[in-house]
């Protein structure tokens, strides 16, 4: 089991936590326990860090992807 740390913007539920941890372990191909951070400074989404790698799926990220990208 790959333990790893997800770092989360409130609120969430278990059921959001459970279909990430669902996708890291479809991924990684082994299981995911994610110890949990409520992290108020993010507007939505998530960082989560395993295995020495941070995976940013923030919101912030996702509009400054699409904002150069429309740049383009």
């Amino acid at each position: 089991m790959q333990e790893a740390i997800l770092k989360i913007a409130p609120p969430y539920d278990e059921q959001e936590v459970a279909s990430i941890s669902q996708c890291f372990e479809k991924l990684l191909g082994k299981k995911v326990q994610f110890k949990i951070i409520e992290e108020p400074s993010l507007l939505g989404g998530f960082f989560a860090f395993v295995d020495g790698r941070v995976y940013d799926y923030s919101f912030s990220t996702q509009l400054s992807e699409l904002h150069r990208s429309l740049s383009d």
